[in-house]
């Protein structure tokens, strides 16, 4: 009776032969036909729709030969549905994960260069100084340094504006 429920199949008569019970399964009738464990997964249509897990195990006589089979039943609707929802809950972890490097990546970026000429800016100086000016120590090797100013450049802003002082500016970053 609880096979028959399991399977949702109309009363079993005891003795039916397997194939006449689970026509439905072919994969089931042909495993349990080899006769050696299987373990193999049955849909069983329904509402809710499930899934069954079958684990089949001969049942040896005495002298070896093959006696009969023993077929376990379980319904694992419930730990695929978690097993898939979890996978969908992974898949959306990691890609938030990598949308979460690309914006810190980003803010990096934004942090230590200049937004309109793309140079590193005086953070970026202040982080490096203190590691180069170690290497520099510890190799023994010569380090530096430029600084850079435009003379009057106020005067270039004032008399042809601040769009052609900030065009000035990119094309001497992209020159450096």
């Amino acid at each position: 009776a609880a096979a028959a429920r399991l399977l949702a199949l109309p009363a079993m008569r005891p003795g039916a032969p397997l194939a006449e019970l689970c026509a439905r399964w072919p994969s089931l009738v042909e495993a349990a036909e080899k006769g050696g464990p299987a373990r193999l997964e049955l849909e069983v249509a329904g509402n809710p729709p499930r899934t069954l897990e079958a684990e089949l195990s001969p049942v040896p006589e005495p002298g070896g030969r093959r006696g009969g089979q023993l077929m376990v039943l379980r319904d694992v609707t419930d730990r695929l549905r978690a097993e898939r929802d979890q996978r969908e809950a992974n898949r959306r972890l990691a890609a938030q994960l990598e949308q979460i490097e690309s914006l810190q990546s980003s803010l990096l970026e934004q942090a230590t260069r200049d937004s309109l000429t793309g140079l590193f800016n005086r953070r970026y100086l202040d982080e490096t100084m203190v590691r180069e000016f170690a290497r520099a120590e510890r190799t023994r090797e010569p380090l530096s340094v430029v600084l850079l100013d435009l003379d009057r450049f106020k005067d270039l802003n004032d008399a042809y504006g601040h769009a052609a002082g900030d065009e000035v500016l990119r094309e001497l970053g992209l020159l450096l």
